[in-house]
């Protein structure tokens, strides 16, 4: 059996779209959301501006693409395996958001893209279907150490949870530019309280630890 090869032009226009999406974070670092257009990012990739309408329609599709590229990326670390011994639940859902913090703190495009006050509906309604993901890699990462209880609309909660601890990333970056040690304490403990009350403190250590991603997988066909 001969098997499909890509054609040079579909390679060309996957990698010119990846270069105006590079180029977009970029120029995300020293400008905010809406001092940019589309010719200014085509300009910035070295892609002539017709093109980068045959990708993009507005800088706000592309400001779309590119905040669903950052949500893989931020799920994509919930799911590192944790080093060290985990003694409890409450560790992990601790774990999970300093690593939130830590990558929006380290990345001007994610925080003006998701977290900022200028940031399109749109982007914010999109937001919130990643959030959903989040929140199923941080509950595989709790199940890949502990057993958690059956109990209706589980995944529901740690979406909730992921909400609480954004909405205090948001006021941290709105006030302040950045998520603060402070305000990282704070979602930490309003995560943490929301959970706690369906979630027992002490839960029984999973028969064999496991990774996330076998965890995962397996909430997944269990759906």
């Amino acid at each position: 059996m001969i098997g499909t090869k890509r054609s040079p032009t579909q390679a060309r226009g996957r990698m010119r779209r990846r270069i105006l999406l590079d180029a977009a974070r970029a120029l995300l670092e020293t400008h905010d959301l809406d001092q940019l257009s589309l010719g200014n990012v085509a300009e910035h990739a070295g892609v002539p501006k017709g093109s980068a309408y045959h990708f993009f329609a507005s800088i706000y599709e592309l400001y779309a693409d590119l905040s669903r590229l950052i949500a893989e990326e931020l799920r994509d670390g919930q799911l590192d395996p944790i080093e060290g011994p985990v003694t409890n639940w409450h560790m992990v859902l601790g774990v999970a958001i300093d690593r939130g913090a830590a990558f929006f703190n380290a990345n001007t495009a994610a925080r003006q893209l998701i977290l900022g006050p200028k940031s399109p509906p749109e982007i914010k309604r999109s937001d919130r279907e990643a959030d959903y993901e989040i929140a199923r890699s941080i509950e595989a990462q709790i199940g890949s150490h502990f057993v958690l209880p059956d109990i209706p609309e589980r995944t529901v909660l740690f979406f909730r949870a992921v909400e609480i601890a954004d909405l205090m990333f948001c006021l941290s970056v709105l006030d302040h530019g950045l998520i603060t040690p402070q305000m990282l304490e704070e979602s930490k403990k309003a995560a943490l309280a929301y959970l706690s009350l369906y979630i027992p403190s002490f839960l029984t250590p999973a028969p064999a630890a496991s990774d996330p991603l076998t965890a995962l997988a397996d909430a997944a066909k269990a759906r």
